[in-house]
């Protein structure tokens, strides 16, 4: 087996496709992280007030962009283009702007923050939209694929 050279923390974000994969797995860990501290606190707490902010991060926040960080690990020409670097940001801001404002709706807050819900859910749909179109284009583009139209 062969052992990966060491590496210095700087050198995560290294590369644009590098980099772009390591963004992803790093900002996945940071919603995990959150996630699972929420739902520990509303485990102690007994108030599952916040429980769909919870599945949210952990779900859109931490699985999603971990998916899609192993992908862009996996496939760096894919991590390449202008619109993988679309794909993270949108996903990121689409998670916390979903994610806060439902945060504040559930607690009381102005009825008014279902309209940023409704944004960040728009930005994370079309973020994966993108995402389905990045890894298409990934696939057609790849030694061996060939496209035979049906008869």
């Amino acid at each position: 087996m062969t052992a990966l050279p060491a590496t210095k923390a700087g050198d995560l974000l290294e590369g644009r496709a590098m980099g772009l994969g390591n963004r992803f797995l790093i900002t996945a860990l940071l919603f995990g992280t959150m996630g699972m501290a929420l739902g520990l606190a509303m485990g102690a707490s007994h108030d599952f007030t916040l429980m769909p902010v919870h599945a949210h991060l952990n779900l859109l926040g931490y699985v999603g962009m971990f998916i899609a960080g192993l992908y862009y690990r996996t496939a760096p020409e894919a991590a390449e283009s202008r619109m993988a670097e679309v794909h993270y940001w949108a996903n990121a801001v689409g998670v916390v702007m979903l994610t806060g404002p439902l945060a504040g709706l559930l607690l009381g807050g102005a009825p008014q923050l279902g309209l940023l819900v409704l944004g960040g859910g728009v930005i994370l749909i079309s973020s994966m939209m993108l995402f389905i179109l990045i890894i298409a284009m990934s696939v057609l583009r790849s030694p061996g694929v060939t496209i035979v139209p049906a008869e």
